[in-house]
């Protein structure tokens, strides 16, 4: 106890126990009985009596003396400011006071809480003396080894959570699976989860053990697509494209991918007659024209067989497949989407400029 003097109190606190202890305090300014986890009781304070709920004053004892309080319509508000034991005690008596005066402007009443980080990074958060129970209930949690990641990651979604009129069963439906996921994790390493441990790697203090077997990438386009004077569109790929497929599948132990036919430049393998083959032996993509020269059924086959479940776009996969020579292929992947991105751009912008709500 630094200074106590009418009705303010300061204090150094352990930081388990601070919250613990700002409601004990209240209990005893306020004359009320309550859970205080001991530390009324233990201190010696016994509530005499209380009347009704429009009682404005209750006296209690302690030691023999009947001492009044400012009974249970009183408000009480607190600044607290959590700091390393070797943080400047000036800095930390400033972020108390400024927590409190920040509590009272709140609307009175509650507690406001500030973390002063070593790092440098500062943090504030209000707590309202009805959720006191329960924020003490997840320090112990935390203290008895379960992890907190979920709340950083809770904290990074916070704003998102907060806005567009998210439903409260959506936001306490995310919460619970940060939280299992959390604890997914770390009960996976606790118990050292062969599985688990395998696929993504140990925790962050042992990660020089191994790493994990999964890794994750951006998504690879394997077949594109591209307006066709008929057949509507074709999906265009190219043997460079397939080559790093046939990598892919190695590293994860698959094969099978069928031999690739060598395409020149202005020309496409293709199946025999496929529906994009225009005048003959002709296809006319986007504004190119390009003559058919080799079979691409064994490789339609195969990415059709596998990359779809519906059985519709497996057979318009195996007939509109049509394998590029690697510029050409280049070409559409950079363009043939420039003209719909622009129009796109347009109708964006006339939207905005003549159909602004009131």
């Amino acid at each position: 106890m630094i200074y106590s003097g009418g009705d303010d109190v300061l204090a150094l606190l352990p930081a388990p126990r601070t919250v613990e202890c700002a409601v004990a305090l209240r209990y005893a300014f306020r004359g009320e009985e309550g859970d205080t986890s001991g530390w009324i009781e233990r201190d010696g304070w016994q509530l005499l009596t209380m009347g009704n709920q429009a009682t404005l004053s209750a006296w209690i004892e302690r030691d023999g003396w009947q001492l009044l309080t400012m009974g249970n319509q009183a408000t009480l508000s607190a600044g607290i400011a959590f700091v390393h034991f070797m943080e400047d005690l000036r800095l930390a008596l400033e972020a108390a006071r400024a927590a409190e005066k920040a509590a009272k402007e709140g609307g009175r009443d509650w507690m406001r809480l500030c973390f002063m980080r070593r790092s440098g990074e500062h943090s504030k958060a209000g707590l309202s003396w009805d959720l006191a129970a329960w924020f003490q209930e997840l320090v112990s949690i935390f203290a008895g080894g379960a992890t907190d990641r979920w709340t950083y990651r809770l904290r990074q979604e916070l704003r998102t959570l907060q806005g567009n009129n998210i439903p409260d069963a959506a936001v306490a439906a995310e919460i619970r699976r940060l939280v299992d996921r959390a604890e997914c994790t770390r009960l996976a390493s606790d118990r050292h989860d062969e599985n688990l441990l395998a696929a993504f790697g140990p925790e962050t203090g042992n990660a020089s053990d191994h790493a994990g077997a999964v890794a994750f990438s951006d998504a690879r386009i394997l077949a594109f697509p591209v307006h066709s004077l008929t057949g509507v569109f074709a999906w265009v790929t190219c043997r460079d494209v397939l080559d790093r497929l046939s990598r892919d599948l190695a590293l994860v132990g698959g094969s099978g991918l069928p031999d690739v036919p060598a395409v020149e430049k202005d020309k496409a393998a293709c199946i025999e007659n496929s529906p994009l083959l225009a005048h003959g032996e002709c296809l006319m993509l986007e504004e190119f024209e390009f003559s058919r020269d080799g079979d691409a059924r064994e490789v339609a086959d195969w990415i059709a067989s596998r990359a779809v479940e519906d059985a519709g776009t497996r057979r318009r996969l195996r007939s509109h497949l049509a394998v590029l020579h690697n510029d050409d292929f280049t070409h559409f992947a950079h363009y043939a989407t420039e003209e719909t991105l622009l129009y796109l751009q347009w109708l964006t912008r006339f939207s905005e400029a003549e159909f602004k709500p009131d």
